[in-house]
């Protein structure tokens, strides 16, 4: 999603569609981190921020 995004002409199904992908994405990102660190407390932060993505991404579903 780097490139610029002229969003004023989404439709609702195509903008929930872009919400889910950006929660998807998220997530993965921070599991990544949570299966890469041994740091015992960044790992319970970066999950609880990982577990949150996917209670956004069911609002968009």
């Amino acid at each position: 999603m780097s490139e610029a995004m002229d969003i004023k002409n989404f439709n609702i199904a195509e903008a929930f569609k872009l919400a889910i992908s950006v929660e998807e994405e998220g997530f993965k990102f921070y599991d990544d981190i949570v299966k890469n660190t041994d740091n015992v407390r960044v790992k319970n932060e970066i999950a609880y921020l990982r577990d949150e993505e996917m209670k956004h991404k069911a609002f968009f579903t």
